[in-house]
């Protein structure tokens, strides 16, 4: 069966409604987190995986696991956002499971769409980079394995329309199996999260500790929910990430390739107001 794009319009309306109490229809309402190997705990120290050897594996995930581009299903003008979400690779996607019916595309892009809700509703303005980003590799004649420079140049563009923008968070998607990427809290079914932070760069310390101050709080909370730090440096392995862009890059792996994006909406609606209070106090 093939499965019909998640786009804007009223079925792209419906879709977003479906996940939740987001009124997507009363714009007041707006304003009222790839890898191969699981992930073996004993590895955490203070929530930092120091010691797991992996290959970005960018040309394989792209072949085997791409989705569809979704467009914005619910445009609104934000003013002054403090948040930029994007997906460096916007294709990776999500279980179909039981989501025929609802015209969902279950990918990254989904979930960014689904934070900005969640946050617009939460107070802190933001906003989603919608700029088709396999169309700008495809322009260039680049592989997928320069997606990261395709993000790092509208990253650039969204910092220069906005100068309000103070957050950048890359949201990804786990390769590994469900049993490493979902946990029950409160009796639901959601996806874990695992930050990325590249040691490449100059920048790195502070993305470091920014993506262990989110880690902890969302522990203290909800134990287990993070999965913790990865850190990257090396051979085989982009290193940067756009970390260096700013001290307040956060590269988030949400779920895994089985997990469906209720799942994932179910950490959304658990870590969102996690992020606005760190955001807030940080001001």
């Amino acid at each position: 069966m093939k499965i019909i794009l998640f786009g804007a319009g009223e079925q792209g309306r419906k879709a977003l409604s479906f996940f939740g109490d987001l009124n997507v229809n009363n714009p007041n309402s707006l304003f009222i987190n790839n890898f191969s190997k699981i992930i073996d705990l004993s590895n955490v120290n203070e929530g930092i995986i120091t010691n797991m050897v992996y290959e970005d594996d960018y040309e394989v995930n792209y072949k085997d696991n791409k989705s569809e581009y979704i467009e914005d299903p619910n445009p609104i003008d934000i003013k002054n956002p403090i948040v930029y979400l994007y997906n460096t690779h916007q294709l990776e996607k999500y279980s179909y499971n039981n989501l025929q019916v609802y015209n969902i595309t279950p990918n990254v892009m989904m979930a960014s769409y689904i934070l900005r809700e969640r946050l617009n509703s939460l107070g802190i303005p933001t906003i989603v980079e919608q700029t088709n980003v396999t169309d700008l590799l495809n322009i260039n004649g680049w592989s997928y394995s320069n997606s990261y420079k395709v993000s790092r140049s509208l990253m650039e563009s969204a910092k220069e329309k906005y100068k309000s923008l103070n957050y950048y968070i890359d949201i990804h998607r786990d390769s590994v199996g469900k049993d490493a990427t979902t946990i029950d809290i409160n009796k639901e079914k959601c996806v874990r999260i695992l930050f990325v932070v590249g040691l490449e760069n100059n920048n790195y310390q502070p993305n470091l500790n920014i993506a262990q101050n989110i880690h902890n709080k969302i522990n203290e909370k909800y134990n287990g929910l993070s999965k913790g730090i990865l850190t990257k440096q090396g051979k085989g392995v982009n290193g940067i990430y756009n970390q260096d862009f700013s001290s307040n890059v956060i590269l988030i792996e949400m779920g895994g390739i089985e997990n469906n994006i209720e799942e994932v909406n179910n950490t959304i609606k658990l870590i969102a107001p996690i992020l606005v209070d760190y955001i807030k106090e940080a001001k």
